[in-house]
Order: C-alpha cells, then structure tokens, then sequence
C-alpha cells in the first residue's frame, strides 16, 4: 500500500475526506506583527499556561498526559526556534527513506521516551543532539505543548525551544536525510 493510500484511509477515518471537503474563499489573513516573533515575546508568553481547546473533531488526538492514553507510544519533539539575525526560523529534517515509522516525512527532530529520560524535554534535547547534533547547551526549552496522539499510535510532546545559532549540525544518516530551515515568518 502507498504512502498516499494509508494517507486517504487515515483521513477517511477521522471523517476528513479532502475532496469532498468544500471550498472557502476566505481573505488572506494579516501578517502576524514581528514583535510577537521575536523571542522575549515568546519566552514571556510561553512562560504563563496557554488555555486552548481543539475542534471536536480532533479531540480524542490531543491529551495533557501521557498517562491519559497508556497504550501509546511516548515521545517527544523539539520544535527548534532559531535566532537568526533575519528573525527566528524553524529547523525541520526529513526522515531516512529506510526508517519503519514516518520514514521521508518532514518532521522536528524527536524520538521515544526513554527510561532513562527525565522528562519530555530531556527527550525532545536528547533526540535533537542525536538526530541533528545540537547540543542540549544551545537550546532553552520554552514550553511543553499538548500531547497529540499520532495515527501510527505515539503520544507526541512537542517542546518548543529558542536555539542559539553558533551550533554545528551533524545529522545522523540513519535517522536524518536532511535537515533545512523555514523563517518563522513563512510558517
């Protein structure tokens, strides 16, 4: 089975069908202005608790805590925020081809708890410094985000984190194909 059927029947199980969704002309949304861009802003606003919810739709993909679906995997991810002097970008990878989960997917660097591990965040640092070979000193962690239930059964914490950008990258061949960033204003 192709990438793009197990795509279609995932979809199709969440009740998303996308061509038979309907289509919104909707206006361009505004540029979100560059002072909530920058990393004081984010440091101080990650800070204090986010209240959020998701659309009913998606709400059995999103826990607070690993322990709210035991059967799943866990892990955690590292959306790195880099400090460029053009503003903060967003460092992705694209998995290995060979890999037996989300193999050629883009993706954050981030990978499984392990026992050892203390938290999410010292699994989303762990992960980044052996998928990419970003040391865990070049990076602030931010905020632990929601947990997001994936379709291939993992409990996925995100971290976001601010990354200083004199590190060097040293990617692992057998996990990482490549590694680019995104300015943040683009996302």
């Amino acid at each position: 089975m192709q990438t793009t059927d197990l795509a279609a029947i995932e979809a199709s199980r969440l009740g998303y069908i996308p061509d038979q969704q309907p289509l919104h002309h909707l206006p361009r949304l505004p540029r979100i202005p560059s002072r909530y861009l920058r990393p004081d802003f984010l440091r101080q606003r990650l800070a204090q608790p986010i209240d959020w919810a998701v659309e009913p739709l998606f709400a059995q993909e999103f826990v607070h805590t690993f322990a709210a679906y035991p059967d799943a995997r866990q892990a955690a991810v590292c959306v790195p925020l880099i400090e460029r002097e053009h503003g903060l970008s967003v460092l992705l990878t694209r998995r290995a081809g060979h890999l037996v989960h989300h193999a050629g997917q883009i993706c954050f660097p981030g990978g499984r708890v392990e026992h050892t591990d203390q938290s999410a965040i010292h699994t989303a640092l762990r992960e980044t410094h052996e998928e990419v070979g970003i040391a865990p000193h070049f990076i602030q962690a931010l905020s632990e985000e929601p947990i997001f239930i994936t379709s291939s059964r993992f409990a996925m914490r995100p971290v976001v984190a601010l990354v200083r950008p004199d590190f060097q990258i040293h990617t692992d061949p057998a996990e990482v194909a490549e590694v680019f960033e995104v300015p943040l204003t683009v996302l």
